[in-house]
């Protein structure tokens, strides 16, 4: 029995298990926003692609599992595309469509029409452009597979409007998917035997880790070996920050001196390896360091930095199989050795974060609020099944790393390579994990790139609490302003980097979409209004006033 376009569209959704749809139309979706009326899957509206775009993220990321976008033609793909951006670079498994003209006159380039695929490809896994209606399903299963199949990322169907309407004679059936690879055990066999006589062992994971699941793992091979653990990167938990033997995460300044004098780094699913932004040097890697890169994304493997060994496969599997491997090979001498450093490890990973409670204490009663105290005060109210979103910037994102305990799978998302992804994220995030109390903390420029999801959050009532960490300027630039004039002759004005006339005021952003709202200044004030954030039903944000930069000082400065 045939169906429409419209209707197989959603039916493919269904047995996909796909609850939502983010999404921003236009007139090329009005036939499938009218399929929508009596359909399984809610159609969430976002007021900007960007928003949608980000909260698929957020979603797929929390779930594991491929969500799906749907955009409007030409200019809203191209909305999107710095959040498209983030998915492709962080791996991220999304299904986009975007709504294109009738094909009957697209030969005569009309009004919003436009080469989507062209468009979508610098990021896109895979895109396509549906011709006929009975390529529809065909088309979507190939497009859940693909995204979804390791190593994962967002894929684009083009569906032309007037296919939507036409008959579909195929069946509607479920997408086959596969498992990722296995690693070699012979390659595993030659990591174990040169991960057995280090002396001075790293270990980076990253997203590909957290996707796999492998993080206990991990755990018992950093004790085993005596090896700290580093994130190398940090759009989502891969390792718990309370564990003694955390290192910390990507702070580019201190990666040198945390490779120098290493023998050997095990990189599972760790990423793209240092990822740089100002120029450092073209490896950070000791000459006489063994690199061992374990990932399910071949094309990672060896991209920048040679390797010892690189192996393709599951980084979970092959971390199970290398802990067996190197209970085999490692005797008492090493063993012993192993725990010296493991206590070293301990005393040394104690110590940074007492000295981080001293700072705190320190600075408890600065007045403009110290991001220390915020994060004091927010520990409060966090429990170990709290997720933080956000957290951007390296002075916060250290505050926020040493002051509270992310030790639960999924409970920290930081920031993406495009800004915007915090405000929307945080909601696809809090959607995809319902039981848990999501926590965004995001900082006033980045806020704005996406500020409509404000609205998404109040008219759908997702109970995201916010946290602005708001110090009306550009901070990340003057800092690299202030670096730049140091090589390059003399200090001069900020140009372009304040925001403080008029000043981003969030509480009135927030209270224009209804939501409740507070702004403080004021040290002595925080407490009770963090309380209030968190007693407040659904969503709710909290506008914090904190201490802006000083050049001069390289110090923050009242203002």
């Amino acid at each position: 029995m045939s169906m429409r376009g419209k209707h197989a569209f959603i039916e493919q959704l269904r047995l996909e298990g796909v609850p939502f749809v983010f999404g921003n139309p236009g007139s090329t979706e009005l036939a499938l926003l009218d399929g929508f009326r009596d359909a399984p899957v809610t159609y969430m509206l976002g007021l900007h692609e960007a928003v949608s775009m980000a909260m698929a993220t957020g979603y797929a990321k929390a779930s594991g599992r491929p969500a799906v976008v749907n955009l409007h033609c030409a200019a809203g793909l191209g909305n999107a595309m710095g959040m498209m951006l983030n998915a492709a670079r962080e791996r991220v498994p999304l299904v986009v469509t975007a709504g294109q003209q009738d094909t009957r006159h697209l030969f005569a380039d009309p009004l919003i029409s436009g080469d989507l695929l062209e468009l979508a490809r610098p990021f896109a896994k895979w895109a396509t452009e549906v011709r006929q209606a009975d390529e529809l399903p065909i088309a979507l299963r190939r497009a859940f597979k693909t995204a979804l199949e390791a190593p994962a990322g967002p894929v684009v169907v083009s569906l032309p409007q007037n296919l939507l309407d036409q008959p579909v004679s195929l069946p509607i059936l479920p997408t086959v998917h596969t498992a990722p690879p296995s690693p070699s055990l012979r390659a595993l066999e030659s990591a174990a035997d040169v991960l057995a006589k280090a002396s001075n062992p790293l270990i980076l994971c990253g997203d590909g880790l957290a996707a796999s699941g492998g993080h206990e793992q991990v755990a018992r091979l950093a004790e085993m070996l005596g090896a700290p653990v580093m994130a190398n990167t940090l759009s989502v938990w891969s390792f718990p920050n309370n564990h003694p033997h955390y290192r910390g995460g990507p702070i580019l300044a201190q990666v040198g001196e945390v490779l120098r004098d290493r023998d050997c780094v095990l990189a599972l699913g760790a990423g793209q390896l240092f990822r740089q932004l100002p120029y450092e040097g073209l490896t950070p890697l000791p000459a006489e360091c063994a690199l061992i890169q374990i990932d399910v994304a071949p094309d990672l493997i060896a991209k920048n930095h040679p390797v010892a060994l690189g192996i393709h496969g599951d980084p979970r599997e092959a971390a199970t199989h290398l802990l067996t491997l190197l209970e085999e090979r490692l005797d008492e001498d090493r063993r012993q050795a192993a725990r010296a450093r493991a206590a070293a490890l301990a005393e040394r990973h104690a110590a940074q974060r007492a000295q981080a409670r001293e700072q705190m204490h320190a600075h408890w009663d600065d007045d403009p609020i110290s991001p220390m105290r915020v994060a004091g005060e927010l520990a409060r109210h966090l429990t170990p099944q709290s997720v933080l979103v956000g957290a951007t910037g390296t002075a916060v994102r250290q505050a926020f790393g040493q002051l509270l305990d992310f030790g639960e799978p999924l409970s920290f998302f930081g920031g993406s390579e495009a800004l915007g992804f915090s405000i929307p994220g945080a909601l696809g995030i809090q959607l995809a994990l319902p039981e848990r109390q999501v926590v965004c903390v995001v900082r006033e420029g980045e806020g704005m790139y996406t500020i409509q999801g404000l609205w998404t959050a109040k008219h759908y009532d997702i109970p995201v609490k916010y946290l602005v960490l708001n110090d009306l300027e550009y901070r990340a630039l003057k800092k690299g302003m202030v670096k730049y004039w140091r090589g390059h002759g003399s200090p001069g004005p900020f140009i372009a980097m304040d925001l403080d006339d008029p000043p981003l005021d969030y509480a009135k952003l927030a209270a224009a979409f209804e939501i409740p709202a507070r702004s403080i200044a004021k040290p002595s004030d925080l407490p009770a209004a963090m309380d209030e954030l968190f007693s407040t039903p659904g969503v709710a944000c909290l506008d914090v006033r904190i201490a802006r930069f000083h050049a001069a000082e390289g110090a923050p400065t009242p203002r």
